[in-house]
């Protein structure tokens, strides 16, 4: 019992040494005891390895290291994902990202039980205890298969009102509500109420329903980017409901590199 009472007073000594003395003087405190030189490595080695663990640690309590696992959605991945990420690595390349892509609903709950750090998803969310700030909106635009009459005939915009008698290929309302009811309205104001063929989602499977002739869509604007064989895509003369996309945390988190990433999409251009 002595000895272990006396081994906890030398260990409550050892913890308050300073870990970050000189290398000079621990190599000269060899030297005098004439310690041998495999033993003056070992040590060096261990010392430099627990300073390389402070300076880690620091960086990781400043947020400037260590990981934030961010969700994303679709559209998101073609919109202002890329640019967030790119600029987020080149100001703090210590960190590590993790990104996972999740449905609106399935960020929400995500972030409810703390999986995921960040969200970049679609509002309106109802979740008290998370915040919010939209970062980017875009329009809608409409997707044909490049074997209709409208992508041959014209390269400008269309109206709405050219897609009546169309079967149109839409995202369940599962997965968007909000702008589900948006593009039904959208479509109801024109005239009419669009006649839905098949749902379908992510949007990769939209553009490859569409592009096999099965109907037409309506779908953001982002989507352009991704060059999907068989279709074509046409502004719309009516101004359009909009897909708002917002970076969404916790009122709660302690996870420092969370206002890092606020402060990068704050300061941002998406156009």
């Amino acid at each position: 019992m002595e000895f272990s009472s006396h081994n906890q007073r030398r260990g409550s000594n050892i913890a308050r040494i300073p870990i970050a003395i000189p290398l000079r003087k621990i190599k000269t405190f060899f030297a005098v005891s004439r310690w041998n030189s495999s033993t003056w490595k070992e040590a060096q080695k261990t010392l430099e390895q627990a300073q390389h663990a402070i300076a880690v640690a620091q960086k990781i309590e400043h947020g400037e290291a260590g990981h934030l696992h961010i969700g994303f959605t679709g559209p998101i991945l073609n919109s202002v994902l890329p640019t967030i990420v790119r600029q987020f690595k080149h100001c703090y390349p210590n960190i590590h990202l993790e990104l996972q892509r999740l449905s609106t609903e399935e960020q929400v709950q995500a972030l409810l039980n703390e999986d995921i750090h960040v969200g970049l998803l679609h509002p309106p969310i109802e979740a008290p205890s998370l915040r919010q700030e939209v970062i980017y909106q875009e329009s809608l635009i409409a997707v044909i298969p490049d074997i209709h009459p409208l992508a041959q005939t014209t390269s400008q915009p269309i109206s709405v009102q050219d897609l009546a008698n169309e079967p149109f290929i839409l995202f369940p309302r599962s997965i968007g509500p909000a702008l589900y009811d948006s593009i039904i309205s959208f479509c109801q104001q024109a005239g009419f109420s669009p006649a839905i063929a098949q749902e379908a989602f992510p949007q990769q499977t939209i553009l490859g329903l569409v592009a096999s002739g099965l109907g037409v869509s309506l779908i953001h604007a982002s989507v352009k980017r991704i060059q999907q064989h068989g279709v074509v895509t046409r502004s719309l003369i009516e101004a359009t409901p909009q897909l708002a996309s917002a970076i969404v945390w916790s009122s709660d988190t302690t996870h420092p590199a969370v206002s890092k990433l606020l402060e990068v999409t704050k300061e941002l251009s998406y156009d």
